[in-house]
């Protein structure tokens, strides 16, 4: 890489990028200070340093797509008449 980019982990499961859990094994331990996880419903961004053990995004990211089809139905919103991501949480900016 060049132009001091530093690479931070990141776990996509969009209909653009299908990683598995093995391609998230790979980038975990990227230097950048925070991960982030991405579906078509859902963003995640926490500090790096919460996600050094997580073995299985996939399941994690699965578990809040299927939430956030929840929370739009509670409010009423189709999914043909939804925004593209249901929620975006940075929890660290929260305590």
């Amino acid at each position: 890489m060049t132009g001091n980019v530093v690479p931070s982990p990141l776990f996509q499961m969009t209909r653009v990028r299908q990683m598995t859990n093995a391609d998230w094994k790979a980038v975990r331990a990227s230097p950048g200070p925070w991960a982030d996880f991405e579906t078509d419903k859902f963003m995640l961004t926490v500090p790096r340093s919460w996600i050094y053990t997580m073995e299985d995004p996939t399941m994690l990211m699965t578990t809040y797509d299927t939430t956030m089809d929840g929370v739009a139905e509670m409010f009423g919103f189709t999914i043909s008449k939804r925004n593209r991501k249901v929620l975006y949480l940075m929890p660290d900016l929260h305590i």
